[in-house]
């Protein structure tokens, strides 16, 4: 009986634990050759293009919209 509490115990202070000891944690890089600051982006005027170029530096120019499925 002992046994399978301090499993359980051990198994808990796993659980609780993970993930709080991150050694590096990711930062987000700014798409190459576009200037991803916050002036910058809100000097753009237009909204959509605003949208798209926030858009751009948070994803780091890797996301593609999903296109709807024609059957």
């Amino acid at each position: 009986m002992k046994s399978n509490a301090r499993v359980l115990l051990f198994l808990a202070v796993a659980a609780l634990l993970t993930g709080c000891f991150e050694k590096d944690p990711v930062e987000a890089k700014p798409t190459e050759g576009q200037d991803c600051s916050r002036e910058h982006l809100l000097s753009i005027q237009d909204r959509q293009a605003r949208s798209e170029q926030a858009s751009k530096c948070m994803t780091g120019g890797s996301y593609k919209p999903h296109t709807p499925a024609t059957f």
